[in-house]
C-alpha cells in the first residue's frame, strides 16, 4: 500500500521539484503538506537512490513541509506534450522535466511490482485489473505537433467565410489571374465589377454566382474558380478531453482532428456520445466506434467557427477477456445482450470454446458474483448486460486427444492420430524410421490412467514389435500414449527426466514413485521408470547392460521400505538367471561394481544411510575390511554375510596377502550398559563359517618380508648401464658388478649418487628456505637505510630458487665403495639413481669472479691460481669464504685441513666458488645459503647433463 501511495506522491512532487530547476515562469500545482509528509513515508535508501539517479534535490522534498517563495512549478498540462494554437512544441526544459519524472515512476512501478512478485501468488485470474479500456489508444500517438490541413481537395459543401482565399482565372476576351480574399463582410471585390457577396456561400454555390456574374456582365469571357489559402477557425473542445480549451484548427478540420489537437479523451470520458455544438445546438453526434470498428468518418463532420465539440462522461461499460480477437472494456450505447459484446470484440478467436464462459459481476449490495454462460446457446447470447459486467471466454483444452506421441532416437518425432486397435507397428512400420545405431531391446510407454490420468510406464521391445507384428510384443496403443525409444550411445537421463520428475510428483503417502535406479558400473545409470511387471534384467536393459569390467558375480539391491522408513540391501548375482528374475520394487536401487577399479564409492551414499538410519532398534549395517585386499573400505552387512564373503567382496586377495589367518575386531555390549572391543584372530579356512555382525573390522595381513619390486638406475660410464632389480639387502657395489664395473672413460670419483628421500628434504628445505627469503626481504625493505639487495636482485634469487632442480646427491666414495668398504658400500632403496660421468680434466670456476669458467687442469697450479686466470675477484666476492666442490660432491674451504696443508692439490673435476660477501647484502645470511644451494645443485646437474 505504502508503494502505491510512494508512486503517486513521488510522480507529483517530483514533477513539481524539476519544474522548479528546469523551467521558469510556468503556473504551478502547490505540494501540500500532506502531501510531503506521505513521501517521507519511503524508505530513505529508495529516496537518495531516486533522488540521485534523476537529480532531484532530496533536501526539497524531505524538508519542512511549509509554502516558500520559490517559484511555482508546472501544471500536470505544462508536463505533458502538447501542442499550442500556432502549432509550436514545448520547450526542451520541459521535455526533460518530462523524462526525467518519466523515469522515477517507472523505477517506483518496478519497485511495485518486485513487492508484488513476494508477496504469495493468487491463482485466480483478474480480468478487471488485465484489461483495457477500447479506443482510447487511437490518441497514445498523438504527433506533438498538429499540422493543418491544407493538401487535399476543397470539398463541394465547403462553406465560404471571411479570411477565405479564392482563385480566379478569366479567359477568352479577356486574360485574369487574380487572388481575392473574402473581407470581414462576406464580400470579394471583383475586377470590372466590384463588390460581391460571397459569405455563407458553399464552394460549389460560389463557383455557379461568380459564374453566372460573368457570363452576364463579362461578355467573352469564360471563369474558373478555385480556393486558395483557407481561414483558420476557433473552435472549442470541452468536457473530457485530455486538455479542454480554445483551438485554432484549419477551416477544413473536422470533430476527430480537434479533438487531437486536444490530445485525445481521458479515460473517463465517453467515445461513442461525442457532440457537436453549433450556437447551443446540436448539430451533430460522433461515435468513434464506428471510425475504429468499420472506418465510417460519416459523422465526422467538418467543423464551423465557434462550434463546440462536447465529450460527456462515460456511462455503462462491460468488459470481455480470454479467447476473443479483441478482449477489452467497452463503451455501451445500444448493445444490451451478451453477443452484443462479442461481436464488439470481434468474435471468438478458433480456440475458444464459448460453451464454457463466465460472467462476473457486482450485485447491488457490492459483492462479486460469478455466473455460467453458454455462448453457443440463445440463453446466454441473450444474458442481459449490466454496468461492470465481465465476460470471460474460456479456451480448448490445451492436451490433444486421440494422438500418439513418439519422441527419442528416430527420424520424425512427433504426434500421430489413434485409430481403434492401433499398434506400434503403425508409429514404427520400419527399422528404417529409426536414427543409426538404435537401443532395439529397450524401448517405453507413458501411458495415462483414466479418469485420473495416472501415469503407468509399459516397457516393450522394439525389434520384435517392427521385425514381429502379429506377436505379443507388438502392443495395442491407447489415446495419448508417448513412445520413447533409445539409441546404443545415448544417455538416457536428460530424456527421461520430465517423465521422471511426473512419477515422483504422483507420488502418495505409503505410495512411493514408481522409479528404479541403477548406480556404478552400467552403461547407463541414472533414474528409470518402475514398468508393470518389470525385473531385474529388465533394469539391465534399461542401463544398456553392464560395463564391459563389471562384476557379475556380486552386486547389492538396497530396497527402501515406506512403512518402515527403512533401506535394506540384499546381494545379487547378475549372472544367475534366478536372481535376474527377481521382481524390482518402488525405488530399487542395483548397485554394480568394477572389477578393477576401487567400489566403496559406488555404496558411499548407501552407507551414509545405513548409518544414519540405526537406532536401539537396528544396528549399523556397516562393515569394514583392511589391509592386504584389492579394495578394501566400508560395505553393507547382508543377512548371513560370512567373513569370506566379505573378502570376496573387497575383490578378493592379493597376492602378497597372508592366506592363513586374519584379525577381526568386534563390538560387544549388552545394548544397556556395557560396551567393549574384542581382537581375535581368525583362521581363514574357517572364514566361510564365521558370521559377520554390524561394525566387525576384518584386518587382512601381508606376508611377511613381503616386497614390491625395486628397482635402481645406473647410467653412464658403466658396461651395461640401465635398470636393476634389486633384493633387499644389496649393496652399491653389489649393482656396480652386475653392470660388469666401469668403463675404461669412468671417473668414479665424480659419481653423482641420487635418492629420492633426500630429494623429497631437499624439496621441503628449499620451499622453506623461499619463504624465509620472502620474510628476511620483507624485513629489509622496511628499514629505510638498508643497504640489503635492490628488488631486482631479490626477484632474480628468488626466480633461480624456483628454478632450481633438487637433485638429493647423497657423497659417496665410489672406489671405497667398489673395495668394499663397510662405511661406503651403503645399501640401496627403491627408486635410487646412480650417475658415472666421464672423466673430465678440467676446472671449474663460478660465483663471483671476473670471468666464471672452465679451464684444463694443470698440476701444480693453486686455487689462486686458477682464480687469477678467470681474472680474479670482484669487488663484492667474499675472499675468505672461498671454497672447492670435490668431483665427488664434498666441499673443503679455508677452514678444513686439507684446505690448508694441500691447497695446492687441485682434482680434475673439481669446482672453485667464490660467494658472495654478505656484507652487501646487509648481512643476510639467508643470501649465502641461497647462493650456495645454487652453486651446488648446478655442478651436480652439470655432471648428470653429460651422461
Amino acid at each position: 500500500m505504502l508503494m502505491r501511495l510512494s508512486k503517486s506522491l513521488f510522480r507529483t512532487v517530483a514533477a513539481c521539484t524539476l519544474g522548479v530547476l528546469l523551467s521558469t515562469g510556468a503556473v504551478a500545482q502547490q505540494i501540500t503538506a500532506a502531501q510531503i509528509e506521505q513521501f517521507k513515508q519511503l524508505p530513505r535508501a529508495q529516496q537518495e537512490a531516486l533522488a540521485a539517479q534523476y537529480g532531484v534535490d532530496l533536501s526539497q522534498l524531505t524538508g519542512p513541509a511549509v509554502a516558500t517563495p520559490m517559484q511555482p512549478a508546472p501544471s500536470l498540462q505544462e508536463l505533458t506534450p502538447r501542442r499550442d494554437i500556432n502549432g509550436m512544441t514545448q520547450s526542451q526544459d520541459q521535455r526533460q522535466a518530462d523524462d526525467v519524472v518519466e523515469r522515477a515512476t517507472t523505477e517506483l512501478d518496478k519497485a511495485e511490482l518486485d513487492e508484488n512478485n513476494r508477496k504469495p501468488k493468487q491463482k485466480a485470474r483478474n480480468l478487471r485489473q488485465n484489461l483495457k479500456q477500447f479506443g482510447y489508444d487511437l490518441f497514445a500517438g498523438t504527433p506533438s505537433t498538429f499540422a493543418p490541413v491544407s493538401d487535399i481537395p476543397v470539398p463541394a459543401d465547403y462553406v465560404v467565410g471571411p479570411g477565405d482565399s479564392i482563385r480566379i482565372q478569366l479567359y477568352g476576351k479577356e486574360n485574369i489571374q487574380q487572388e481575392l480574399t473574402v473581407d470581414r463582410n462576406g464580400q470579394i471585390f471583383f475586377p470590372s465589377i466590384g463588390p460581391i457577396m460571397v459569405a455563407g456561400l458553399t464552394f460549389s454555390e460560389l463557383r455557379q454566382n461568380l459564374g453566372n456574374v460573368v457570363q452576364q456582365q463579362m461578355i467573352g469571357n469564360q471563369l474558373n474558380v478555385t480556393m486558395g489559402e483557407l481561414r483558420s477557425i476557433r473552435v472549442f473542445v470541452l468536457g473530457e478531453a485530455f486538455q479542454p480549451g480554445a483551438y485554432t484548427i484549419s477551416s477544413l478540420s473536422t470533430a476527430t482532428h480537434a479533438i487531437m489537437a486536444a490530445g485525445g479523451v481521458k479515460k473517463i470520458g465517453s467515445l461513442r456520445n461525442i457532440e457537436i455544438k453549433r450556437s447551443g445546438k446540436t448539430v451533430a453526434q460522433l461515435d468513434l466506434y464506428n471510425l475504429l470498428l468499420r472506418g465510417d468518418t460519416s459523422a465526422d463532420v467538418m467543423l464551423q467557427p465557434g462550434d463546440v465539440v462536447f465529450i460527456p462522461t462515460i456511462e455503462r461499460t462491460v468488459g470481455i477477456g480470454g479467447e476473443v480477437l479483441r478482449p477489452a472494456i467497452y463503451e455501451l450505447k445500444n448493445e444490451k445482450t451478451a453477443d452484443d459484446i462479442v461481436r464488439l470484440a470481434g468474435g471468438f478467436l478458433s480456440t475458444a470454446f464459448p460453451a464454457v464462459s463466465r460472467l462476473e459481476r457486482i450485485d447491488a449490495n457490492g459483492a462479486k458474483m460469478l455466473k455460467d454462460i453458454d455462448l453457443t446457446q440463445a440463453a446466454g447470447k441473450n444474458t442481459a448486460l449490466r454496468q461492470g459486467d465481465i465476460i470471460e471466454v474460456y479456451s480448448v483444452l490445451d492436451q490433444i486427444e486421440n494422438i500418439v506421441q513418439l519422441t527419442g532416437h528416430v527420424h520424425r518425432p512427433g504426434g500421430f492420430g489413434w485409430r481403434e486397435g492401433m499398434r506400434i507397428s503403425d508409429v514404427l512400420p520400419d527399422m528404417r524410421e529409426l536414427l543409426p545405431n538404435p537401443d532395439l531391446n529397450y524401448g517405453i510407454i507413458r501411458r495415462e490412467i483414466a479418469p485420473t490420468r495416472e501415469i503407468e510406464v509399459i516397457a516393450f521391445n522394439p525389434a520384435q514389435a517392427i521385425t514381429q507384428p502379429n506377436s505379443a510384443a507388438n502392443l495395442l496403443l491407447q489415446p495419448r500414449d508417448r513412445l520413447y525409444l533409445f539409441g546404443a550411445n545415448e544417455s538416457r537421463e536428460a530424456r527421461l527426466e520430465e517423465l521422471i520428475a511426473e512419477l515422483r510428483d504422483q507420488a502418495r503417502f505409503l505410495q512411493p514413485p514408481k522409479v528404479v535406479s541403477i548406480n556404478g558400473f552400467s552403461r547407463f545409470t541414472g533414474d528409470f521408470p518402475l514398468t508393470a511387471g518389470m525385473t531385474l534384467a529388465d533394469l539391465l536393459k534399461a542401463g544398456f547392460d553392464l560395463d564391459q569390467f563389471a562384476d557379475k558375480n556380486y552386486a547389492l539391491i538396497s530396497r527402501f521400505n515406506s512403512a518402515t522408513v527403512k533401506t535394506s540391501v540384499q546381494v545379487v548375482s547378475l549372472a544367475n538367471p534366478q536372481d535376474l528374475a527377481m521382481p524390482l520394487q518402488e525405488l530399487d536401487t542395483l548397485h554394480v561394481f568394477s572389477m578393477v577399479e576401487p567400489r566403496e564409492p559406488v555404496v558411499e551414499e548407501l552407507i551414509a544411510t545405513l548409518l544414519q538410519q540405526s537406532d536401539k532398534e537396528t544396528p549399523q549395517l556397516v562393515v569394514t575390511i583392511e589391509g592386504d585386499v584389492r579394495f578394501p573400505g566400508r560395505y553393507p552387512l547382508t543377512a548371513g554375510m560370512s567373513a569370506q564373503q566379505l573378502i570376496e567382496v573387497a575383490g578378493g586377495f592379493r597376492e602378497s596377502s597372508y592366506a592363513v589367518t586374519a584379525e577381526l575386531t568386534r563390538r560387544v555390549t549388552d545394548g544397556g550398559t556395557a560396551f567393549s572391543t574384542e581382537h581375535r584372530a581368525l583362521a581363514l579356512d574357517t572364514a566361510s563359517a564365521t558370521l559377520l555382525t554390524p561394525l566387525d573390522t576384518l584386518q587382512i595381513k601381508r606376508i611377511p618380508d613381503w616386497r614390491e619390486t625395486n628397482t635402481v638406475k645406473l647410467v653412464g660410464e658403466v658396461k651395461f648401464p640401465g635398470t636393476y632389480t634389486i633384493k633387499k639387502g644389496e649393496r652399491l657395489a653389489d649393482v656396480i658388478n652386475r653392470a660388469g664395473g666401469f668403463s675404461t672413460l669412468a671417473h668414479p670419483e665424480a659419481t653423482v649418487f641420487s635418492r629420492a628421500s633426500i630429494r623429497e628434504n631437499e624439496l621441503k628445505q628449499l620451499e622453506t628456505l623461499r619463504l624465509n627469503l620472502q620474510k628476511e626481504l620483507a624485513a629489509q625493505s622496511a628499514t629505510t637505510d638498508s643497504k640489503g639487495p635492490t628488488a631486482a636482485e631479490a626477484e632474480e634469487l628468488a626466480a633461480k630458487l624456483n628454478e632450481t632442480q633438487v637433485v638429493g646427491r647423497l657423497i659417496v666414495d665410489m672406489n671405497a665403495a667398489v673395495a668394499g668398504i663397510r662405511g661406503q658400500n651403503i645399501q640401496l632403496e627403491n627408486g635410487d639413481e646412480i650417475y658415472i660421468p666421464q672423466r673430465r680434466n678440467a676446472i671449474s670456476i663460478i660465483g663471483e669472479v671476473h670471468n666464471p669458467s672452465n679451464h684444463v687442469f694443470t698440476a701444480g697450479l693453486s686455487v689462486q691460481d686458477y682464480l687469477n686466470r678467470a681474472g680474479g675477484f670482484k669487488q663484492r666476492a667474499d675472499k675468505d669464504a672461498v671454497y672447492v666442490i670435490k668431483a665427488d660432491g664434498s666441499v673443503m674451504n679455508r677452514s678444513s685441513s686439507w684446505f690448508a696443508i694441500n691447497r695446492n692439490r687441485l682434482e680434475p673435476g673439481d669446482t672453485i666458488v667464490v660467494p658472495l660477501n654478505t656484507e652487501y647484502k646487509d648481512g643476510m645470511t639467508i643470501w649465502a645459503t641461497a647462493t650456495q644451494i645454487l652453486y651446488n645443485s648446478a655442478v651436480a646437474i652439470a655432471a648428470i647433463a653429460t651422461l
